[in-house]
């Protein structure tokens, strides 16, 4: 498949046709970009009717790839696509950084980072939205030899993913590069490869480009689910209920309200973060600035994201004095001018996550038709798309690209 991606990094803009290896989901042998049905000699299905509850990215991208294989879809939330946790994060797609990474869960971030990238241009076709897409450098900072020897070390790792690299640049290079930077750090990992979208508009196009496929977007309130037997038969809302073949969970941090619908426990719980956004003195960066799980991350527009903290407090969504105090103060340990940026908004949005920090991509046990996604922790808005794409196999009885073992809702029937 040959792919023309128009990217941008910093204020240059390039475009990029490639013969990619990286094959789509249910993509016609011959390449053609139409896809392939799941029906037979494909061990799938071709038709079904799928009602998806959850309009994050997660949702979003579930309604897109069922909608692209044929099914009817109905894309269901009870507020506005990307009001919550997906509409409200820095919109960064790297797959080799942060919880869980590299390990487990690095199959499914991989195959999620080369769907986003690969089906960016389509879905900007199909939605008519522009989100933002480009590719950024970053340099995660050590401030002493212990975090400097770790880093290093992930060099190879780096450099052996495709359309990734990695090097080590030392306190004056770095300084040389970036004079903002606190010139306290003994250097720093300097990285190619990391995507980012804004988040909000992307999750939006993508619910508007299954839209475009013929799925249904609907702001409804999902009171409960019908159920025949091992089977769910239709979804209740307030004033009527739909018919569905099939049902698919991606609530985020309200899965358990969806779960006792199924009598099932789906152990997610919000993790409330905080992120304000900033503009800085000067020019703006070409590249993001990283330390542990701080970061100051630079968009095309001008701004800076500053993130973040991380706590339980159940569905507390309400940013606090206190948490923007310590983010700022953490953006400073990098940037020391960041004490000095123009605050331009503080938010707070509630992550989903399960006790040991993977997602669940998984039918419901005991149920024949009603499937789960979620639990994507601050990984969201890269790996949705990976979580979509294995769940919408699941629903048309396709093999996923990736083992879902790790993921099973029955891994915590012991905890």
């Amino acid at each position: 498949m040959t792919r023309h991606i128009r990217f941008q990094t910093g204020r240059q803009a390039f475009d990029i046709h490639e013969k990619s290896t990286l094959k789509d989901p249910w993509m016609k042998q011959d390449g053609n970009p139409e896809y392939e049905s799941a029906g037979p000699g494909h061990g799938g299905r071709v038709s079904g009717v799928v009602v998806v509850v959850g309009g994050g990215i997660v949702g979003s991208y579930a309604a897109y790839f069922l909608s692209l294989i044929g099914m009817k879809v109905t894309l269901l939330d009870r507020f506005p696509v990307a009001s919550k946790a997906s509409g409200c994060n820095p919109g960064g797609l790297n797959p080799l950084h942060g919880p869980g990474l590299p390990g487990v869960m690095s199959p499914l971030a991989e195959r999620a980072y080369h769907l986003n990238l690969s089906h960016w241009e389509r879905v900007r076709m199909l939605s008519g939205k522009e989100f933002a897409p480009h590719l950024v450098s970053r340099v995660e900072l050590a401030f002493d030899e212990a975090e400097k020897s770790v880093l290093r070390a992930t060099i190879p790792h780096y450099d052996s993913i495709e359309g990734f690299s990695a090097r080590w640049m030392d306190r004056d290079e770095l300084l040389a590069l970036d004079s903002r930077i606190n010139p306290a750090v003994v250097g720093g990992l300097w990285t190619e490869g990391n995507g980012m979208v804004d988040s909000r508009e992307y999750t939006r196009a993508v619910a508007d480009a299954a839209v475009a496929l013929g799925a249904i977007v609907r702001q409804a309130d999902v009171q409960g689910l019908v159920t025949v037997g091992s089977r769910v038969t239709g979804v209740v809302l307030k004033d009527e209920t739909l018919a569905c073949d099939d049902v698919v969970i991606a609530t985020g941090s309200w899965a358990a309200e969806a779960g006792a619908w199924l009598n099932a426990e789906i152990p997610v719980s919000p993790l409330k973060g905080e992120l304000l956004t900033a503009r800085l003195a000067g020019a703006p960066a070409d590249h993001h600035v990283t330390w542990k799980m701080i970061g100051v991350y630079q968009t095309l527009d001008g701004h800076c994201w500053f993130g973040g903290t991380q706590e339980q407090a159940g569905f507390d969504e309400f940013p606090t004095k206190q948490g923007g105090g310590f983010i700022l103060d953490s953006v400073s340990r990098l940037l020391p001018e960041a004490k000095n940026a123009e605050i331009t908004d503080h938010m707070a949005a509630l992550r989903p996550m399960t006790p040991d920090g993977l997602p669940i991509i998984d039918r419901v046990p005991c149920w024949e038709n009603a499937y789960v996604a979620t639990g994507s922790g601050p990984k969201g808005m890269l790996v949705g798309a990976g979580m979509a794409e294995a769940v919408a196999r699941l629903v048309a009885g396709q093999q996923p690209h990736f083992d879902l073992s790790p993921y099973r809702l029955d891994r915590f029937s012991t905890v």
